[in-house]
């Protein structure tokens, strides 16, 4: 990234060098972790809460899904400043859980409170023609992804297990592999969210009865290889599991109102760090590391006769918070900080997505359509007259 220097703003001067000593502080701190959040712009997916949203790899295109069984598109280079989704599809009588691009970007995952999962292609079409066919879960999903370095495998989780699917030609091929949870008692345990790691060489799920566990991919799926059976507190649910980018860390989100950052390192036997107070009513929350691995981040639920919600930032090394971002009136369900663009898309309960940015070192994103007016429509019928000598002949009167 390339930082330049910043003008000092004539509009500071009524204020007091105190008030002006802590906005420069804030935004040092701010600028220190290459925080993207001094510019923001808002786009529309409906009106029910947001439960998934992905950037594709290279982050031209935006892939959103809703409570209300809707999921949307937005390519952010062919948008304006309106900022509106190029297709919106209901692919699902269902709540969409979780949506995903492919590592090539080629093909996007979406679940849904149904025992199939579906892939479309990138411009929101069925990949699959009869899902009927295609062997699955037996169990309602409860999330997916795709593996970041085999465009063609994927990963659901659901109430018996999970299930590795090869993609081949126009329809999933088979199952790979089922993986059973099982908790130290030799219980199962109903996986609630699945990841791989950034290298792929592992499998990650956080369970139901708040346990965590780590599959290595070179090695059989019988046992986990690692596992803290109490990550969270029983009768808590795992919202959402993370690796960091260097793969030394896992982060997890829980219904505890707590983040808990693990060590693989150190076999999962305990978090090294649990954020607190961070309050969560519903199971679509998700956590993040930034794109330097240097922060954790994860939103929060609106409270009860609160006027904002926030997304929390915290230093992965001291623990400590660095910095928030206020949602108004509406609780922070879905945070996504994409690596190539360094921005933070916050998905809300209320369908709005908020796309954060900084012209210093975000790029692409927002800065390709923010401030891009719209193409004006041409006339049905258009007349050229350029060139043309009109001439008025008496004869033929």
């Amino acid at each position: 990234f390339s930082l330049t220097n910043m003008g000092k703003d004539d509009s500071n001067d009524t204020k007091s060098d105190s008030e002006n000593e802590k906005e420069v502080d804030d935004h040092s701190e701010a600028d220190k972790y290459f925080i993207p959040k001094s510019e923001c712009v808002q786009l529309r997916h409906g009106h029910q809460s947001i439960t998934s949203t992905s950037i594709e790899p290279t982050g031209n295109r935006l892939l959103t899904g809703s409570k209300d069984c809707s999921m949307s598109l937005w390519d952010f280079n062919g948008m304006n400043s309106s900022a509106a989704s190029f297709k919106t599809v209901n692919p699902c009588q269902q709540e969409i859980k979780a949506t995903e691009w492919s590592a090539n970007g080629e093909h996007a995952l979406f679940v849904s409170n149904d025992i199939q999962a579906f892939i479309v292609d990138r411009e929101g079409d069925p990949y699959l023609f009869d899902p009927r066919s295609t062997k699955g879960h037996n169990k309602m999903l409860n999330g997916g992804c795709w593996s970041p370095r085999c465009p063609e495998e994927l990963l659901t989780c659901s109430g018996d297990g999970y299930y590795e699917k090869i993609l081949s030609e126009r329809r999933i091929k088979s199952h790979k592999t089922c993986i059973v949870p099982q908790s130290t008692r030799g219980q199962k345990s109903i996986p609630t969210a699945c990841r791989y790691s950034s290298s792929g060489q592992f499998v990650l799920a956080g369970c139901e009865d708040g346990s965590v566990h780590v599959w290595d991919t070179r090695k059989s799926f019988t046992k986990s290889d690692l596992q803290c059976s109490d990550a969270h507190p029983v009768g808590s649910v795992v919202t959402s599991i993370r690796p960091s980018f260097d793969d030394i860390h896992v982060l997890t989100r829980a219904t505890d109102d707590t983040m808990k950052l693990f060590d693989i390192r150190a076999g999962l036997k305990a978090p090294l760090h649990a954020f607190a107070d961070l309050c969560v009513t519903g199971e679509r929350t998700n956590c993040v590391f930034s794109p330097n691995d240097r922060l954790v981040a994860t939103g929060t639920s609106l409270r009860k006769n609160a006027a904002e919600s926030f997304v929390v930032f915290y230093s992965r090394d001291t623990f400590e918070e660095v910095d928030r971002l206020a949602v108004p009136g509406a609780s922070a369900v879905t945070l996504e900080w994409h690596p190539r663009l360094n921005q933070v898309l916050v998905g809300s309960s209320v369908g709005t997505l908020d796309l954060y940015y900084d012209r210093r070192f975000s790029r692409n994103g927002a800065l390709s359509f923010v401030g891009k007016r719209a193409k004006s429509k041409k006339s049905a019928i258009e007349f050229d007259t350029e060139g043309i000598l009109l001439t008025y002949d008496e004869e033929s009167e």
